[in-house]
């Protein structure tokens, strides 16, 4: 989230949420999210999917407000998701073709194609964040 701000690249970035105690609500909501996917898949596949795609922000609920827990972080993620879940997919489809090459070359594309895909779900986050803020402040 830093360096997509522009504001470099840090190694303290990378063990941040083990120091602050982030990490712990980020494992906590991914859990609980998991559980919920899990129990949406067992009643009908398409439960399971709105779930995933409803929880898919969780991580970056959380990096975006270090002090935020699980519970609201899920709440927020399926805030910011609401009418946004079809322009997930579409993005997650197009990254096929690159997942498909990281087992052509049997893991070693996924150097490259990993932080890719962490970024482009980044600003896919950072998107729909300020879209969702603009409709905030539009409404009022």
């Amino acid at each position: 989230m830093e360096l997509s701000d522009g504001n470099g690249a840090d190694l303290n970035n990378l063990i941040h949420p083990y120091t602050n105690g982030s990490m712990l609500e980020i494992i906590k909501a991914r859990l609980l999210s998991i559980l919920y996917i899990f129990l949406g898949v067992i009643c009908f596949v398409i439960p399971g999917i709105y779930l995933a795609l409803k929880y898919a922000m969780i991580e970056y609920v959380i990096a975006d407000d270090k002090e935020m827990k699980y519970d609201a972080a899920m709440k927020r993620s399926g805030g910011i998701m609401k009418n946004q879940k079809g322009r997930l997919i579409v993005l997650v489809l197009s990254f096929i073709p690159w997942f498909l090459l990281v087992g052509i070359t049997l893991g070693i594309a996924f150097v490259y194609v990993g932080p890719y895909f962490e970024a482009t779900m980044v600003n896919f986050y950072k998107d729909i964040k300020l879209k969702k803020e603009r409709e905030a402040a539009d409404f009022q």
